[in-house]
């Protein structure tokens, strides 16, 4: 036997031992324990939800990691996994186990490093910090204490994206710093989620270079009203107007900051809009769209009967659409979320005329039994259809009647502002505002960057009015080294994890089809493939960089019906390129 393999055998017993005996330290059959608050200010306490944890934990150290209970070092490249079971938190590592009610993995630095992390559920991602894993409700739960810079590197560049400008993505980290360092030391075991209830959080991605470059750039700095952290909310995109916090949350203050006009949302292309357009001269009577025509026909019938005509929807023909207004806003001046769309349509219609009586026995064909005393009955009837004399002026609630008759919902919550747009043959229903409208648009703040060569300053300056930027609380740093004599068994060398594998698209296109690719997205991040072209719709699958996909149709408000070898569904056309054959 080599010396090599009887050290490793010496280690793996000694390791052993130790989660023996940390194991043997803990109460058979607890199964929760609570995640401490951090040990040192500037760390994030983030509740990893997204990693969608039942019972079973896949972990790769990317890192220099001790285990806790037990104080066990692990050599970069090791991997573990943690299983739940009906006995507490299994532990399971180069085929031994341990259990206890908890386990902490704590971080150490390592300056020979580029990575130190942890990569976790098979994700490319690394996840710097310290992982607390316990149990609460019989699943598996994890909490990453991540110093606040290295979780900002984990959101930015996932609440914008990477390939905005510089500035705009600097705007954003000071935005997202200053609200989480608002949420430190929040009651209970973590202060954000990774998910939209505070700000997405997927890890770190290096290929992540500008958001890298932005965070470094504007280290520590927060938003400050007075001496108190601004709430620095953000949105997608605000549609043009600012909207002011007390009407997305009630109790939610008043200082941010004013609502005004945001031309640079306004003027970016690629912010979120639908539109619908209510043609002026109607075809055969009818706008195009069937759950409209049924609004305005119900609008028009109890003005029609006060006419002397008919209120059947199936007698009311609309000829012409002289005007449309969006109007009475939700809000006061100068809001310009309006709830109110008015009309002025001419119209056909048809009149009753004198009915005709028809005698009861002339109701049933001799094999029905007659009514004892037969009596006559009328058979209504109708001129043919006429012109009504003047316009009739309807109005209908845009939320939720007009906007989901037309699909102009971009939310689903009624908060997006419409606007009527006059072009020489029709009436245009266009609707904008992505996300809350509250703060910054990031929509807003790219134009900015992007075309006006705004600075950073300047960005947050529009959305957050009278702001101070000042460098708010500590610098967290990992724990001290780990003596190389301390350390397990050799490990393997750090490999990262790989992305996982493309789904195969072998089909060919066929006339009116085209293939593509995912391309417009980071190379960490992924795409959803939705079960209808609606961000409402169900996520079928994620989809990958560079994933193959048969187009089968473009559908209006920029969808486009997909299809690989396993699954067909929708995606958002902006995200995906086409590929040129020979």
């Amino acid at each position: 036997m080599s010396r090599g393999n009887a050290a490793r055998r010496a280690a793996l017993r000694a390791l052993c031992l130790a989660l023996t005996l940390c194991a043997l330290a803990w109460p058979v059959g607890a199964t929760e324990t609570a995640t401490p608050a951090p040990d040192q200010p500037g760390v994030v306490r983030v509740l990893l939800t997204r990693l969608a944890l039942t019972d079973r934990l896949d972990i790769i150290l990317d890192g220099s990691y001790t285990l806790e209970p037990g104080n066990i070092a692990f050599q970069r490249g090791s991997r573990l996994t943690v299983s739940l079971g009906p006995d507490g938190i299994q532990l399971y590592y180069e085929g031994m186990t341990a259990r206890a009610p908890g386990w902490v993995l704590r971080r150490h630095q390592d300056a020979s490093a580029s990575e130190n992390g942890l990569r976790l559920a098979g994700e490319y991602s690394l996840h710097p910090g310290d992982l607390y894993i316990s149990a609460r409700d019989g699943q598996l739960r994890a909490v990453l204490h991540a110093p606040m810079e290295e979780y900002l590197l984990g959101v930015v560049p996932y609440e914008m994206s990477d390939t905005f400008p510089l500035e705009a993505l600097k705007a954003q980290a000071v935005a997202a710093r200053t609200y989480a360092q608002a949420k430190l030391g929040a009651a209970g075991d973590y202060d954000v989620t990774d998910n939209t209830n505070d700000q997405v959080y997927r890890g770190v991605n290096p290929a992540h270079t500008q958001t890298a470059q932005a965070v470094t750039q504007t280290r520590g700095l927060c938003g400050y009203i007075g001496k108190a952290l601004a709430r620095c909310y953000y949105t997608a995109s605000n549609g043009g107007q600012t909207e002011l916090m007390q009407h997305v949350w009630p109790d939610g203050g008043r200082e941010l900051f004013e609502q005004k006009e945001d031309p640079h949302d306004l003027a970016n292309p690629l912010s979120e809009t639908r539109s619908f357009a209510i043609p002026k001269q109607p075809v055969g009577g009818s706008l195009g769209n069937a759950a409209l025509g049924a609004l305005f026909a119900a609008a028009l019938a109890a003005p029609l009967r006060t006419l002397g005509y008919d209120g059947d929807p199936s007698h009311i023909h609309i000829v012409a659409v002289d005007a449309v207004q969006a109007h009475t806003p939700r809000y006061a001046p100068p809001s310009r979320l309006m709830t109110r769309l008015s009309a002025s349509l001419r119209v056909q219609a048809r009149r009753p005329i004198a009915a005709i009586p028809v005698e009861a026995d002339d109701l049933f064909d001799g094999a029905a039994t007659p009514a004892p005393t037969p009596q006559d009955t009328l058979e209504p009837r109708f001129t043919d259809m006429q012109d009504v004399e003047a316009a009739i002026p309807v109005d209908l609630a845009i939320f939720p009647d007009v906007a989901a008759a037309v699909g102009l919902s971009i939310n689903g919550q009624g908060n997006e502002l419409i606007t009527v747009r006059e072009t020489e043959d029709a009436f245009v229903l266009e609707s904008r505002r992505f996300g809350h409208g509250v703060g910054l648009s990031q929509r807003g703040a790219e134009w900015m960057a992007r075309v006006e060569g705004a600075t950073y300053a300047q960005i947050l300056q529009f959305y957050y009015p009278n702001i101070e930027l000042k460098v708010a609380g500590a610098i967290a740093q990992a724990a001290p080294p780990i003596d190389a004599a301390f350390l397990t068994t050799p490990g393997p060398p750090a490999t990262p994890t790989p992305r996982p594998t493309l789904i195969p698209q072998t089909q060919q296109a066929q006339a009116g089809q085209w293939l593509a690719e995912v391309t417009r997205i980071s190379a960490g991040s992924t795409l959803n493939l939705r079960n209808a072209p609606t961000t409402q719709g169900d996520v079928l699958q994620l989809l990958y960089y560079g994933q193959p996909l048969l187009v089968l149709e473009e559908l209006p408000e920029g969808w486009l019906r997909v299809r690989t070898d396993a699954v067909e569904g929708y995606v958002v056309a902006g995200f995906v390129t086409k590929v040129e054959t020979p």
